[in-house]
Order: structure tokens, then C-alpha cells, then sequence
């Protein structure tokens, strides 16, 4: 499965199929895939990200990704944040997904 980070901005918060295996999902806040820590400033970008890397609950999260991947048979899959094309905690989840 291909996993891409993109702006918010052009797809919004809904998640949606873009075609017969293309799904999108928003990962941003308050979504149930946002960083629960959130930067004062641009320093804490790093800090924040590792945080979200480390406190997650990977094996549910990967979990409730796998069986719906499997259900909707995806190919390719968008997942959206504000912070795109900044690194961004959904490099962190793009990275787990794809060693699905």
C-alpha cells in the first residue's frame, strides 16, 4: 500500500474515496489520529513528533488501520494535516502504515 502526506487544505476533514482503491483520511486535530501535543512554537515540531511516535498506542491503531485497509481493499492512501509539507506526526503514521 502507498501512503501520502498532503495538505488538508485541498481534500478537508471528511474522509472520502477518491477512486475504486484511493481513500483519504484526515489525521489532524481533534481526529482520533491527531497529536495530542500541541506546539507553543516551530522549536517543538521535533519534540512533539517524537512524543507522538512514543506514546501512541501503535498495536490498536495499527489494528483498526489494517482491518479497514483490508475491508476497502486499498491501494493508495491520502491522509491529511494542516502542518503538510512540514514534517508532521503523519510521517510518523505513514511509516507505520506502509510496513503493514
Amino acid at each position: 500500500m502507498k501512503v501520502e502526506v498532503v495538505d488538508v487544505r485541498n481534500y478537508g476533514r471528511v474522509p472520502k474515496k477518491l477512486s475504486e482503491h484511493d481513500y483519504y483520511i484526515y489525521c489532524g486535530c481533534p481526529s482520533q489520529l491527531g497529536n495530542p501535543s500541541l506546539m507553543q512554537d516551530e522549536l517543538q515540531r521535533n519534540i512533539v513528533i517524537e512524543r507522538y511516535a512514543k506514546d501512541t498506542e501503535w498495536d490498536k491503531v495499527l489494528e483498526d488501520f489494517y482491518r479497514w485497509v483490508k475491508t476497502k481493499r486499498v491501494d493508495n492512501l491520502k491522509i491529511g494535516c494542516f502542518c503538510t509539507p512540514k514534517d508532521c506526526h503523519c510521517n510518523v503514521i505513514k511509516a507505520r502504515l506502509e510496513r503493514i
